[in-house]
């Protein structure tokens, strides 16, 4: 499982994405993207390159 947030803010959800995942699947992989809501829209080769690590 790969999930991606926002780094934005003062860090609380993405410290809470990172606590709680693990806990819910195998093979858990949370990323904090340094960008804002739309981080797909925003660095979207971020998102690319970290798809293709994790599927390979």
């Amino acid at each position: 499982m790969l999930g991606m947030v926002s780094g934005g803010g003062d860090g609380t959800f993405a410290a809470l994405m990172q606590a709680t995942p693990p806990n819910q699947g195998n093979d858990v992989k949370v990323v904090v993207v340094d960008a804002g809501h739309y981080f797909v829209d925003e660095v979207p080769q971020v998102v690319i390159d970290e798809f293709t690590k994790f599927f390979d």
